[in-house]
């Protein structure tokens, strides 16, 4: 009698630890959701259309209203096609526009919201079934009370519908290399390389993923390669899409303007122009060349590599490792601290809560970063010297080395890192 009543109370404790999980995750889960509301309700900006969000909000205007892609501002309806921007962001924020320009910035913030709501919910959930019970409560814990991804919703830009589509692409990933029946093996697959294609077109930065991807499948195993022709037909099919609109519209494939934007800002050593303080950030607004840098890629290389020659050491520092520093960074250069832009008011300024998960992620936030980077190299290279077959640690690493390695040539913007 003794030994069974010790066996009913091991199984009811089980049982209760079981459930314990579960509330606390619901807890977790709520406290997130509540706060994003209220960091996007209470955040208040200088002004909602700044720099790169006017150029989204004239291609959104002129889409709802011309039913065109283009970036001069028309009211006669002649505006012309383009392609400076990837279109995503600029289309998902035309379903919103209703011809009051600062009534329709709301709803674009309040649904990008709940596009990351829903995703990170799925995503605890998934996390469930690869990473068990514990370890899911503390990713759950790190990603839903993180100040940046709060704040990100508050700012008209592509950053917080780009997180969320990272994380599509991760999860797709995940189902993906854990499918068994080929039929269903297809169907992720393809899935993949259209959430992939759609991500890229939120943010250019994914414009070379799957190739990445590819590369290391083909080292690895080949036959891995076979499996995943159907993600890399998608994303090929859907990128060229876009590629021949641009070229029947304006007779070229794509626009370099933000390729060289993204080589000659990212060019700067510590982002400062010729060891002028104040120039931090915008270095390129200082440097009397800048004109002939947008005369083509050609132009724009030539202008690096003569600057390289003449201090050789200084820019192979900053290309292998300051651009790093600068891109895992806790704070922007523009609004300081998680703050892209600048505000009036904000809710990490005066509520309790918020400030402590405030102070406790950005004491965090050096070792994370660290030995996130530098543990997402080893995975990564792990895989590749042992040709061991990919699983989820492999693509969240993967993500990061990626985004590491682009980075090395485009400009390291703390903003760019925080997805």
């Amino acid at each position: 009698l003794i030994f069974r009543a010790n066996i009913y109370k091991l199984l009811f404790m089980k049982k209760v630890r079981k459930y314990a999980y579960y509330f606390l995750f619901a807890l977790i889960l709520l406290y997130g959701i509540v706060s994003r509301f209220v960091v996007l309700s209470e955040t208040k900006m200088a002004l909602d259309i700044v720099n790169d969000a006017e150029e989204y909000f004239t291609y959104a205007k002129n889409l709802s209203l011309h039913n065109t892609y283009g970036l001069n501002n028309s009211s006669e309806g002649n505006v012309i096609k383009d392609s400076k921007r990837p279109p995503g962001f600029p289309f998902f924020a035309s379903l919103f526009y209703d011809g009051d320009d600062t009534g329709s910035v709301k709803p674009v913030l309040f649904f990008q919201t709940l596009i990351q709501i829903i995703i990170l919910t799925v995503f605890s959930l998934m996390c469930f079934k690869y990473f068990g019970k514990p370890l899911t409560l503390i990713i759950s814990f790190l990603i839903w009370t993180h100040p940046v991804f709060m704040s990100l919703n508050t700012y008209y830009l592509t950053e917080s519908l780009f997180l969320s589509s990272l994380l599509a692409v991760a999860m797709i990933f995940t189902l993906l290399i854990s499918e068994k029946n080929r039929g269903q093996f297809y169907t992720f697959g393809i899935l993949l390389g259209t959430a992939a294609a759609a991500s890229s077109y939120i943010r250019s930065t994914m414009d070379y993923y799957i190739f990445f991807i590819a590369i290391i499948l083909l080292v690895i195993d080949r036959r891995l390669l076979k499996k995943f022709l159907p993600a890399l037909a998608a994303f090929i099919f859907l990128a060229f899409a876009w590629k021949a609109r641009n070229y029947f519209s304006f007779g070229s494939f794509g626009d370099n303007h933000l390729m060289i934007n993204g080589l000659f800002h990212g060019s700067y050593p510590d982002f400062i122009y010729n060891k002028m303080h104040e120039s931090l950030g915008f270095a390129y607004k200082y440097d009397p060349h800048e004109k002939e840098y947008y005369e083509g890629i050609k132009a724009t290389l030539s202008l690096i590599w003569s600057r390289i020659k003449e201090s050789p050491s200084e820019y192979a520092y900053w290309y292998l490792l300051g651009k790093q520093f600068f891109l895992w960074q806790w704070s922007e250069i523009v609004g300081g601290d998680i703050f892209i832009y600048k505000f009036l008011t904000s809710p990490f300024t005066y509520a309790k809560d918020l400030i402590f998960f405030h102070s406790l992620h950005k004491f965090l936030n050096p070792f994370i970063m660290t030995t996130g980077v530098l543990y997402s190299y080893f995975i990564i290279f792990k895989g590749i010297i042992k040709k061991s077959k990919p699983d989820v640690k492999f693509i969240f690493s993967s993500f990061v080395v990626y985004a590491s390695l682009f980075h090395v040539v485009a400009a390291p913007y703390p903003r760019y890192g925080y997805p």
